[in-house]
Order: C-alpha cells, then structure tokens, then sequence
C-alpha cells in the first residue's frame, strides 16, 4: 500500500517556497538550444550511451498530453482526466514540450510559444486570466528557443540570450525586479548570454555560456544558493559553481551539473532532496554523494533524478509514492538506481512521479497515478517504471503538477494508434445498496475514449435526478424513498460518440437505527472547519458511541450529539480542516449502532470507505 500523500487542486505553501508541480530539466549544450521540460538538451559528447541514436522520422512534431485536465491542460478541447495519451489540439511543427502546475507549452519551429490550461493569474501569456482547454500563443514573443514552467509562472529564452518571463510574480519569480504579476512577458533584468533555463515554484534557474548559474524568486529555504534565505526580485549568481554544464530544479532546490560529471545542490532538504546524505537544508551548493557521470538531471517534489552515461537512471529524496522507482516507499537521502530501466536519454518529473525516454522512442513512468499521469491506461500507483502508452515514438517529455507531455510524431506506428470507434462507459454506485435515504457516489472514472477523448459525463439516478453534462466522473445523490433504481452513467468524447452502463441500485425500507448527514453551518469565527448535521433516520433511536479523528487525520473534533439521538432528531459535529504533515487526512469517523457501525467522512461530506 502506497502512503496517503497530500491532495490538493492548488499546491502547498511552506514558508517563503512552495510545492513543486513543474521541472525543467538540465541543458548540457553550451550553446542556445532548444531545452525540453525535464529532459537534457544534450552536446556531442555528453549524451549517455546510444543517445546518439536519432529519432525515427515519423511525420511532423505535435505534443501529446494525458493525466490530469481539470483545468483543459491536456489541450484537447476537454476538461476531462485521460489515462493514455492524446495529442494536443491545433499546434504543430513543436520542438519544446514544458510544463507548469496545470499549465502546457509548446515551442513551435517558428520561435512562437503557445499555451493551454489554467491561466489564474495570466500564466498562458496571452494577455487575459481566462483558461483555455486549446492553445493560444503567447502574446508578443518571437524567436524562442527554450522553454520552462514554473507554478503558475513561465519562460521562454531567446536567441539573443535574453530570458523572458510571465504569469504569477509573488516572489519576484519573473526577475524583473517586481512582485507584480504579468500576463504578458516581461525581460529578466541583467540577463544575457542564457543557454539553459529551469524552474520550480516561486523560484527560476539560468545557467550562462560562462558555466556559471543564476537564480531568482523565493529563497526562503536557501534555494538561490546565494548564501542566504532572502528572495530576490533579480538575478543573483549561485555561490561557487562554474563550468557548470546542466541545471535543474525542483521543490524549494536547485541542482547542477558539473564539467566533471558530478552534481551539485541547494536549497530544501528536509526529505533528503539535495542528497547528500544528510536532512540539512543548505544555502549554498553541496555534492551529491556517490553520482558520477551524470549527463542529465530533473526534479519533483523533494525527489531528483539523475541519467548516467551508461542509460541508467538514479534517484534520491522523498519516496512516499514510490515515485523513486526502486520498488520502495522508503525514503533515500543518497542516490539509488530506479530499478529496469537502461538506455535512457532524459528524465522528467511531476509532483509525486517521475518519466524517462529512452534512445529507442518509448517513454517509462514511475510512483503516483491516481489521475492517470503515468500514462498507462490505469490508475495504479507503480514503485518501479511501466511503459506509457504512447503510440507514436517520442523525442522529449514534460511535466506539470498530475500532467505528462511527449514530443512525438503526429502519425501513429501501424497497430499503435487511439482506440476506434465508441467511447465504452464504466459505474460504480457507492454503497451499491442501502436504506433510504442513503447517499451514493456514482463513479464512471475508467471509462475508456475511443477514438477521440473524452468531453463529458452524463448521470441519470433513475429518480428523475440527472447530473451533468460535466467534466466530473462522479457525482453525489440522496436517495430518499425504496426502491430499485437504474442508475446509467454516459460519456461523450468530443466528436460525439457515447457509450453507457446502467446498474441497479436497490434501496429498502429503513428498519432499526438508521444514520445520515448533510452539511451544516459552522461556528461563527472558524475560518478552517466544517460541519455535518447527523439524522436519525431509522425505526428505532441512534446510538452515538464515539466521533473521533479518523487514522492518520489531523482534524480536532467537537462532537455535540448525544449518545442516545431519537428518531428523527439531529445534531451537529465540527471539526478543524488545517493540512496537515504528509499523507495525513482531515476526516472523522462515527462509531454508532446503525448498519456498518463505523462510518468515515472527510470534509467535503463524503463517505470514506
């Protein structure tokens, strides 16, 4: 069983950092070139072996994209997870795939940038705050030749070696000597002769023709390495690295290549991320232990990767979703090898997951896949690498937040392409039976897109309650009177084909003690509590044994039922709903004499089961 990880549409703040959900990875070349996100653009010389090898010519470049889309970042038009890929809608001839937390961009041959996704805060650079599940282009830039996703911030590198940047600033990411956010692009102050860029949350990375590596944004957590923990509205140089030949970044850390093959970091280290061997952040660069040979480098949340020369694949930090890939969960400070993975070009990472391409065109995933960003067609978390289901070979990946993006062919290998035909619908009703009222959660995830992806989900209760059309593949209802009810999930891909499955929910006449809930109002003053209203709904009265704190929740519990509670009569329990550590949850569970005797529910009135 994987540890319970922390789950959130919008990523944690810690201090003067934040969680990383997009990893640009190193560039070897010391010359402008284009930079893939998460993967190392790599010189004559210094690729790993057979990474010479080149691509197979299969047809134009198009991003390919899957996981997670509830924001349209999978660019397909949608807003609806998908677990195998599906190219991106409307941008062709790319040679740079980035991602951000929910964010996509795309480096076309022209030099232009285009960008999908979330856009809160103008993070698509078109000049609006509005999403686009499509493309748009950046407004403005030309002549690009690098790209790289931040938080809700990214950046583009020219070909005069200037670097430009747009979106959220609030750390002074965009290096313009501002904390004012941008929905265009602005020029970093004082750069110039860039190669390479990187970025992480609130914090950027440039890496100079002279070797040298400079850093901007958040620094709370010494990931500038300039020796301090002070952010920096502009550009200031990493202590003490020269002939550096590859950056990249990850949650509050910075990380360096070396002319000699070694790697360098700084920064948050509270998980082992700089490994070193030890849990101390530092401020200024430190060796990682035992990596040698190394020719490319990426980073997620605490968690780095490193490609040797011979193909293999190390790993160090924290392991919680097996995102490692060494079959573990254990947690390294040092560096280990991701287990069955050889010829390897370049890595990538996302928040609790990691990617690989190898020289032959097929791309590997490892550790957390519960919105399907490993790309297998499942969303089963794996501790060791499984192939992505890419029909098309590919050149480069990305990452954003729970999103993977590929460069590949627009033309499918014969026998490798989309599905046909129908998309084919799945459906659990959760409880599958129960006595009314009884809320149930319909469930279609795992449907399947035929040969288009998928748009919409459609949910018929059987009542005459329908949900959607929606992007949800869930949705809640109360059954409140006996019956036996059809209940039929559909789904829509974007051409308009659907596919079905009804199932039959039979719901009886309560008899005993019966228990139900709905929200409630919270106390006056508590700004991080929810709050249920319990009903006894059965034939005989409700018996309150205990509401307590759920396993590994870090809610504090104010229960004010009482044990006995009449048929018919409510009362309230709230509870506090402050994150927590790691793989904690906020839920609480009722010990009663209803059936089931124990029930879970998290703060957003669900039942946990």
């Amino acid at each position: 069983m994987m540890a319970a990880l922390p789950r959130t549409r919008r990523p944690w703040r810690t201090g003067a950092s934040a969680l990383v959900t997009a990893v640009v990875g190193c560039t070897v070349a010391l010359t402008p070139t284009a930079a893939f996100a998460g993967q190392a653009a790599l010189s004559p010389g210094h690729g790993p072996a057979g990474a010479d090898v080149p691509p197979p010519a299969s047809g134009a470049r198009v991003a390919w994209a899957w996981g997670a889309n509830w924001a349209g970042q999978l660019g397909n038009g949608g807003r609806i997870d998908e677990h195998r890929p599906f190219p991106v809608a409307g941008v062709d001839s790319v040679t740079a795939i980035a991602g951000g937390s929910s964010s996509g961009y795309a480096l076309r041959r022209d030099g232009t940038v285009w960008a999908w996704g979330a856009n809160r805060v103008g993070q698509l650079g078109d000049g609006t705050t509005t999403d686009h599940a499509t493309p748009v282009r950046v407004e403005g830039l030309t002549e690009a030749t690098a790209i790289a996703g931040g938080d809700e911030s990214a950046y583009a590198l020219r070909r005069d070696g200037t670097v430009w940047g747009w979106g959220l600033n609030i750390a002074g990411q965009l290096g313009n000597g501002t904390t004012t956010d941008s929905s265009t692009p602005v020029q970093v102050n004082g750069l110039h002769d860039v190669t390479a860029l990187a970025a992480e949350t609130w914090t950027t990375y440039a890496l100079r023709r002279d070797g040298t590596v400079w850093a901007w944004g958040s620094g709370g957590n010494g990931q500038l390495g300039n020796n301090t923990a002070t952010a920096s509205s502009t550009p200031v140089q990493v202590s003490g690295l020269t002939g550096v030949r590859g950056i990249a970044a990850g949650r509050g850390a910075g990380y360096a290549i070396l002319a000699d093959g070694t790697v360098r970091s700084w920064g948050w280290n509270y998980f082992g991320g700089l490994g070193d061997g030890t849990t101390t952040d530092s401020s200024v660069p430190v060796q990682v232990s035992g990596l040698d040979q190394v020719v490319s480098l990426a980073a997620g949340w605490s968690s780095a990767y490193a490609v040797r020369r011979d193909g293999t694949v190390r790993s160090w930090g924290y392991n919680g979703a097996g995102q490692l890939g060494d079959g573990t969960t254990v947690d390294r400070r040092a560096p280990v090898e991701v287990e069955g993975l050889g010829g390897v070009r370049a890595v990538t990472a996302g928040e609790y997951w990691a990617q690989a391409v190898r020289v032959d065109g097929t791309a590997w995933a490892w550790g957390a896949n519960d919105q399907g960003q490993l790309g297998d067609g499942t969303t089963t978390t794996s501790f060791t690498p499984v192939q992505v289901a890419l029909p098309v070979p590919v050149t480069a990946l990305g990452a954003g937040f729970q999103t993977g993006y590929a460069l590949g062919s627009a033309r499918p290998r014969p026998g490798h392409g989309p599905g046909r035909g129908a998309p084919s619908a799945r459906l659990s009703v959760t409880p599958p039976r129960g006595f009314a009222p009884t809320r149930v959660t319909a469930n279609a995830a795992g449907s399947a897109a035929g040969a288009a992806p998928l748009v919409s989900y459609t949910f018929d209760f059987g009542d005459g309650t329908i949900a959607g059309p929606g992007s949800s593949p869930t949705a809640t209802h109360v059954y409140r009177t006996p019956g036996n009810y059809r209940a039929t999930a559909t789904v829509t891909d974007s051409t308009g084909a659907t596919g079905g499955r009804t199932v039959t929910v039979p719901i009886e006449a309560p008899t005993g003690p019966g228990i139900f809930w709905e929200s409630a109002a919270v106390p006056p003053g508590c700004n991080h509590c929810t709050a249920i209203r319990i009903i006894s709904t059965g034939t005989a009265p409700l018996e309150i044994s205990s509401v307590t704190a759920a396993e590994n929740s870090t809610a504090a519990v104010t229960n004010e039922c009482p044990a006995t509670l009449p048929v018919g009569d409510s009362c309230v329990v709230w509870w506090t709903t402050i994150d927590g550590r790691p793989g904690s949850n906020k839920n609480i569970t009722v010990h009663h004499n209803a059936p089931g005797g124990v029930t879970t529910i998290s703060p957003g009135g669900d039942e946990v089961r």
